[in-house]
């Protein structure tokens, strides 16, 4: 019969590691609930940019450059207001001449999501000072099936 010695400075260790880690958790749980998170810096605006009244999208077919009358452009951004940040979304239907106008948002980069019957959907980020002009996007018809 052995007897066993147990440290007390090997339990404290791991009493430090323990609240180590639970305060590490609870900061990761929390943080989305922060007012300024990181995942959504403030806006930045250079003085010297061209500025952006509206935004322009235009919707073609990849195979013959023809524009997409009916495709769907959802333009997805967020505010900031008194409970933190919210998720806004403005979706439009492009024109005969395949044409999206979005009003000025207060954010230099944004996603947008673009889809049409019969085509692949296109998911890309845009930056403001890109769209000076009109920006194209194409989408790619769905493979036919050949029998």
């Amino acid at each position: 019969m052995g007897i066993q010695v147990r440290s007390s400075a090997r339990a404290g260790k791991r009493r430090s590691a323990f609240v180590f880690r639970a305060c590490v958790a609870t900061c990761v749980l929390l943080s989305p609930f922060c007012e300024a998170p990181a995942a959504f810096p403030p806006p930045q605006r250079d003085a010297h940019a061209p500025k952006v009244e509206r935004i322009h999208l235009q919707v073609i077919d990849s195979r013959d450059d023809h524009p997409l009358s009916g495709a769907t452009v959802v333009l997805i951004y967020w505010q900031k207001n008194k409970a933190g940040i919210e998720k806004k979304e403005i979706d439009i239907l492009t024109d005969e001449n395949g044409k999206a106008q979005f009003e000025k948002i207060g954010a230099d980069k944004f996603p947008v999501n673009v889809s049409a019957k019969g085509f692949r959907s296109c998911w890309r980020w845009l930056r403001i000072e890109s769209l000076k002009t009109a920006t194209r996007i194409q989408l790619e018809r769905w493979a036919e099936r050949s029998l």
